[in-house]
């Protein structure tokens, strides 16, 4: 007989769960009209004797804090005879944390431009609802000669985030007819007839921070104190963080401020005080702000943020 997870009709034996994946659950007994949340959500799959199987899971909570990186799941909540070992073989991505206000005021705003087709807001919003894009900004020449680099009778959608050919379909459904979507990127887009259409676009330039972060501390320092504390960096910052969560931060054309640094890292408790050296290259000395411009984004990772 199968060992580890038994499922009998209505009814679930208390189970830990022998899965590779980033959270090991429990799974509570359904018994008549009697239930309890469950989490995670799983495919019901008998495990052989030898375990090793896989199971697939889908966490019914969502936000950030569920990724997990590889190998990240280590701990068996409820120890059982049956299971000997968990682990996830693969980084844990995904997920979204409810939006702020500040974002909601954000996508409500963008939804009133999509009613006016053919507009530049409402251009501005179909892109911005394309999946992983944080920002556009888009250039108008409605002038017969060049004008900073956008032809005649064009626009340029600045873009930052996002699929390719995602962006490109989100402009072709918005923009006026006969007008050129001008830019670098270049992707092709068939009408329903089969017409190819020439879709063009910018990327916004990326701009790389280092920070090496010296710190201070006294006996309230917490033990994951250096995590939370780069972790902070690149909150504000922006970028890839080592547990497989990428942050927005700062937005297309915002500078990253010096000050702002210091203050994050002093949201963490037991820090008494801290030098930051700041820079666009490995091994920064700079304790100034970094400027960034109307096209570029800045963005950071948990290699290239240094705390000790």
């Amino acid at each position: 007989m199968s060992r580890g997870l038994n499922l009998v009709e209505n009814y679930i034996e208390e189970k830990l769960l022998h899965l590779h994946t980033q959270t090991v659950g429990m799974i509570k007994k359904v018994n008549g009209d009697d239930t309890w949340d469950v989490q995670p959500l799983i495919q019901t799959k008998e495990l052989d004797d030898d375990g090793g199987e896989d199971l697939p899971l889908l966490l019914d909570v969502p936000g950030l804090f569920q990724r997990v990186k590889i190998d990240g799941a280590k701990v068996i909540i409820k120890p059982d005879l049956d299971i000997y070992s968990v682990t996830n073989p693969e980084a844990i991505i995904n997920g979204e944390n409810v939006e702020t206000d500040a974002e909601l005021r954000e996508r409500y705003a963008a939804s009133l431009s999509t009613g006016g087709a053919s507009t530049l807001e409402a251009l501005r919003a179909s892109i911005l609802r394309v999946a992983q894009v944080k920002t556009v900004l888009i250039e108008e020449n409605d002038t017969l000669s060049e004008l900073n680099g956008v032809p005649g009778k064009s626009f340029s959608a600045l873009v930052y985030g996002g699929n390719d050919i995602d962006i490109a379909q989100a402009i072709y459904k918005t923009k006026p007819a006969g007008i050129q979507s001008y830019g670098s990127v270049q992707v092709t887009i068939a009408d329903s007839l089969g017409n190819d259409h020439l879709i063009g676009f910018e990327r916004a330039e990326e701009v790389p921070v280092y920070a090496n972060i010296t710190l201070t501390t006294n006996e309230f320092f917490p033990i994951e104190g250096l995590d939370k504390v780069r972790t902070n960096i690149i909150k504000y910052i922006g970028g890839l963080d080592e547990d497989e969560t990428v942050y927005n931060g700062l937005a297309l054309g915002e500078d990253v401020i010096y000050t702002k640094l210091i203050s994050a890292v002093h949201a963490v408790g037991g820090i008494e005080d801290v030098t930051v050296q700041l820079g666009t290259v490995a091994d920064p000395t700079g304790t100034t702000n970094i400027a960034v411009s109307n096209r570029q984004v800045a963005v950071t990772d948990f290699g290239k943020v240094i705390v000790q």
